[in-house]
């Protein structure tokens, strides 16, 4: 992405920006939950958390494969 971010649509450096918010989101949320567990916090809130960090994982993934997706089909056209 960095080599060719320039010549990317708008659209899918939207798409790229969406992702890595989700993701950053994700992981910030785990760390968050990893802290409890340590701590030994283990209630509603911790559990209704880590189903919350499955959730954006998935929606991240989902995203990641249409960003690829979108990135594959730029650069045929760039290269094309």
């Amino acid at each position: 992405f960095k080599q060719y971010g320039d010549s990317f649509s708008p659209t899918l450096h939207e798409e790229w920006e969406d992702t890595q918010v989700q993701l950053t989101a994700a992981t910030t949320l785990y760390d968050s939950c990893k802290e409890r567990m340590a701590a030994g916090d283990y209630d509603k809130k911790l559990f209704l958390d880590l189903e919350e960090v499955w959730q954006l994982l998935v929606k991240t993934g989902v995203a990641g494969v249409r960003t690829k997706s979108m990135i594959d089909g730029e650069l045929a056209k760039l290269k094309g």
